[in-house]
């Protein structure tokens, strides 16, 4: 199977900006996981043949015009983010994972707000409403936390970096004039060699060792002892969709709609690699002067802020064929983002003779760039019971190899490499959401939903893999025979397990097959989500 991976050691990338983007930053910022209304919510977002609900118009338009009334919702919601993290510092000869560290982490947020106002036209045939309305539905929460540590005798990070440096062709003279702006080299090269996490060797300006490291009698290079390893990373943010709907009834039985859709999104990540040693008597490190210090232990920082926004049109219908059943579709057009990234990287060292402690922040980087991304297709079906409640069905698609990079000046060559990744490596992701609301009287509903997203990559034959998202939940909600109605909704969402590499060596430095650390994390959210509405 091919696992999603987070590579911490991304220097080259972000140092030569355009470099920085790879498919599974496209992939985080065009993914949906639809929140709504607590209504919504609880009946899975099978809205898309059902309508008049806010939550339901960002998945159909036409959604807006079935009710015969305006209406106004604010929906508060509580989530709680679990994560379990698990740790292997030597996966090419155990397959035993570190004990699970958990974390739970609680956020507030408003998934949903919005206005929808319906004008009658006065016509006994034709077109008898049109509506018109400004929602916004959150449509991803990027917000984790995660750590796990474990121990290591035959990679090191610091290693790693030496071994990159090598292979970038850097020198230390070189690197000791380097600048991050100036794009020579990357920037692990550079906090390595300004800390002291990496040096040069053997009398040669362009062989590096990491701090980690030692001279073997057969002059190869080798760790010199085991290491206590941890890898954390926290992230913040999430995706909203804000729209812009007109929609139209005609004779009661065909219902149209079009948004114009306003993407906006926030991502921001911290990370924190650190290696221990276990004794430092194990990483002597000589200086030519005759002094022998130890390493004792070393700590990497990434962060990353990223900032998006973007269009697009969503055109779609409801038809009732019978009173009671309902079909409705939609379609959506790519979704064309500006995205905005900025970062900063920073590293310390500490040895046995704190005069040789090192310390380092790089400058920020920044780059804008653009991504579209891909569109949708969804259809669905609805069946109301007279007197007891309704079933509703949708089914969602996406195209994800069709999404890809550009410049801000429309340069599709800068990304040529990312783009063909894409093509060849992602593919389609399926969507079912299922939907039950039943009113035992009609001032009270009991609901619940079911929903499923496929993963869109691709093994190395050209297969999806299986990996799937789930969610379920329940709700309820009361409307008042005025004006007023309330609702609200818990669901579970439970993530396809994320396996992280902390760290990577250039192609062919180990013969033997090692491995680097792996890390495998389970994820799940737990939201509580409440809907103020009012009719008018």
């Amino acid at each position: 199977m091919k696992r999603i991976s987070a590579i911490l050691s991304l220097g080259l990338a972000f140092s030569l900006a355009a470099g920085a983007q790879d498919m599974y930053d496209a992939l985080r910022y065009s993914e949906n996981n639809y929140y709504g209304t607590a209504r919504s919510i609880a009946m899975g977002n099978a809205f898309t043949a059902l309508g008049g609900d806010l939550g339901s118009i960002g998945l159909n338009p036409a959604g807006s015009a079935v009710n015969g009334y305006s209406q106004f919702t604010l929906t508060p919601n509580i989530s709680i983010i679990s994560t379990a993290a698990q740790y292997n510092g030597t996966p090419s000869t155990s397959s035993v994972f570190s004990t699970q560290e958990k974390n739970n982490w609680g956020r507030m947020t408003m998934p949903n707000f919005g206005i929808v106002v319906n004008q009658k036209t006065g016509r006994s045939y034709g077109i008898k409403n049109i509506s018109f309305g400004f929602v916004g539905n959150a449509t991803n929460l990027f917000t984790e936390e995660f750590g796990a540590s474990g121990a290591n005798n035959q990679t090191s990070y610091l290693g790693s970096m030496a071994s990159w440096a090598t292979a970038d062709g850097a020198t230390g003279t070189a690197l000791s004039n380097a600048t991050y702006s100036g794009g020579q080299f990357p920037w692990d090269d550079i906090i390595g060699w300004r800390t002291g996490m990496i040096s040069t060797y053997g009398g040669a300006d362009n062989q590096f060792i990491g701090s980690t490291e030692i001279v073997l009698p057969d002059g190869s290079i080798g760790l010199g002892g085991p290491l206590d390893q941890r890898y954390g990373r926290r992230t913040t943010g999430n995706k909203y969709d804000m729209v812009l709907n007109f929609g139209m009834n005609i004779n009661d039985r065909l219902y149209l709609g079009a948004n114009l859709g306003m993407v906006a999104f926030g991502y921001r990540t911290n990370t924190a690699f650190t290696e221990d040693a276990q004794n430092m008597s194990d990483f002597p490190i000589e200086y030519e002067s005759g002094v022998t210090t130890y390493f004792s232990d070393a700590r990497y920082r990434t962060q990353m802020d990223v900032d998006g926004s973007g269009v697009y049109g969503k055109f779609g219908f409801i038809w009732l064929p019978t009173t009671n059943f309902r079909i409705g579709a939609a379609i959506q057009t790519p979704t064309a983002m500006t995205v905005s990234e900025r970062w900063v990287y920073s590293g310390d060292i500490t040895f046995s003779d704190s005069q040789y402690n090192g310390s380092e922040t790089s400058e920020e980087g920044t780059y804008d760039y653009r991504l579209v991304s891909p569109f949708r297709v969804n259809a669905g079906l609805a069946y109301t019971i007279p007197g007891f409640g309704l079933l509703s069905a949708d089914y969602e698609m996406a195209d994800y190899s069709r999404m890809y990079y550009r410049t801000i000046d429309y340069d599709y060559g800068s990304f040529s490499d990312t783009n063909a990744d894409i093509e060849k490596n992602m593919g389609l992701s399926h969507s079912l959401r299922l939907g039950f609301e039943v009113k035992p009287i009609p001032e009270f509903a009991i609901r619940a939903g079911y929903g499923m997203v496929t993963s869109p990559e691709l093994d190395n034959n050209g297969n999806s893999i299986k990996a799937v998202m789930q969610n379920a939940s329940v709700g309820f909600g009361y409307s008042s025979p005025k004006s007023f109605f309330f609702d609200m909704a818990l669901r579970g969402t439970f993530k396809p397990d994320m396996y992280v590499y902390p760290y990577e060596y250039p192609a062919g430095t180990f013969d033997d097959g090692t491995l680097t650390p792996e890390m495998v994390v389970k994820r799940s959210i737990f939201d509580i989500v409440a809907t103020f509405g009012w009719r008018f």
